[in-house]
């Protein structure tokens, strides 16, 4: 995949108002590549030590991003965290030099959801995700269920030396049976 370069100017003397919309899909494959001026004049980034986005979720959680800076322009590429929360981050730039900070205010952002996020989409699907977890037992419950005689710490010894070990995509695997399986009303014992 390659990266989208989206060019735009901000002016240290105005709030810019610039509201990109994004979506949680773009992250990592979109930068904004961003001109510093300072009363429509180009700002000389050749003594910048540095630059960082700072923003506030539409759920109020401030996040960070590291900018870069090259050829006279800061570059701040779109990151996970900014796309996963729905709605407005509003947020600045920070110029970093040796002789202080020089803030970029209105750097706004519209975050709507891609479709490969997945999301719940209502309390049905939360409250059947909450009994799942509810009923799921440990596997040491699950032993015992099936004739293991001896304490967790016994049963953690005798597993030593097996040769498999479960992968995330097992576990996965096992997660959506259960869920599945508690949708049609069946009894889970994984």
């Amino acid at each position: 995949m390659s990266v989208v370069y989206i060019d735009r100017t901000i002016d240290c003397t105005k709030d810019n108002y610039k509201c990109e919309k994004v979506t949680g899909y773009e992250h990592g494959v979109k930068v904004f590549r961003l001109k510093p001026l300072n009363e429509n004049i180009p700002i000389d980034l050749t003594d910048c030590t540095g630059a960082a986005y700072v923003g506030t979720k539409s759920d109020g959680k401030i996040i960070g991003n590291a900018c870069e800076i090259k050829d006279g322009k800061i570059l701040l590429p779109l990151s996970l965290q900014m796309t996963t929360a729905r709605g407005d981050l509003k947020g600045h730039i920070e110029a970093y030099f040796s002789n202080g900070t020089l803030k970029f205010f209105g750097v706004d952002f519209e975050v709507f959801p891609s479709p490969e996020t997945a999301e719940i989409e209502s309390k049905d699907e939360f409250t059947l995700l909450e009994t799942a977890i509810a009923q799921a037992k440990n596997a040491y419950q699950i032993a015992v269920e099936n004739g293991f005689e001896g304490t967790e710490t016994e049963w953690l010894e005798s597993l030593k030396g097996q040769d498999y070990v479960l992968t995330e995509n097992d576990r996965h695997e096992i997660a959506q049976t259960a869920i599945a399986d508690i949708a049609d009303g069946d009894e889970v014992k994984y």
